[in-house]
């Protein structure tokens, strides 16, 4: 099955305490994904030989139900479309936005 949201996409959180925000994706892994600058947590670094400990702010997943591609700052759906050329035999499958028509690299 193809995956509509993909790594570097630019995505907006359309529910939950973090609505709104936009960001890049990181990662998707299953059900969760990553967004940049989104559910920050922070995470405690065990101290190595003579660094002290500290606290970094680290993204955690959310479930990918929650955010949505975005263009020109509101929320779009995505289709997947096969797309045919006489040079190439193999059926290639693009992503298209389906409020503009525009191919989502």
């Amino acid at each position: 099955m193809t995956k509509k949201l993909k790594v570097n996409d630019l995505v907006i959180v359309i529910s939950g305490a973090e609505k709104k925000k936009i960001g890049k994706l990181i990662s998707v892994k299953g059900d969760l994904v990553c967004v940049e600058g989104v559910n920050l947590r922070n995470v405690s670094k065990k101290r190595q030989d003579s660094a002290s400990s500290e606290k970094i702010k680290k993204e955690r997943p959310i479930h990918k139900s929650n955010v949505s591609a975005v263009e020109d700052g509101s929320p779009i759906k995505i289709s997947i479309r096969n797309k045919k050329d006489q040079s190439n035999p193999f059926n290639c499958k693009i992503r298209i936005s389906k409020k503009t028509g525009k191919n989502i690299i």
